[in-house]
C-alpha cells in the first residue's frame, strides 16, 4: 500500500466514485474488475473514501458490497 496519496490513487479514487454514481452498488471485486486493477488497489481506495464519509459498505456473503453515502 502507497504511504501517501499519489496521482493514482486519485484517479482510482474518482473512477470508483463514478462508478459507484452509475451502478449505485458494487461489490470490491466488481470495482477491481472494471478498473482492470488489484482488489487490493481497490479495497484501499475504498477505504479513504469511507474515512472521509463519502461511502459506506455491508457484508453481502463474503464480499463487501459499497455504495454511496447519502
Amino acid at each position: 500500500m502507497p504511504k501517501r496519496v499519489t496521482r493514482k490513487v486519485l484517479r482510482r479514487r474518482e473512477d470508483i466514485l463514478r462508478l459507484l454514481r452509475e451502478n449505485k452498488r458494487l461489490t470490491t471485486t466488481q470495482i477491481a474488475d472494471t478498473l482492470d486493477c488489484s482488489q487490493s488497489m481497490a479495497y484501499y481506495v475504498l477505504r479513504l473514501l469511507k474515512r472521509e464519509g463519502r461511502v459506506e459498505c455491508w457484508k453481502s456473503g463474503k464480499s463487501l458490497v459499497w455504495r454511496l453515502r447519502g
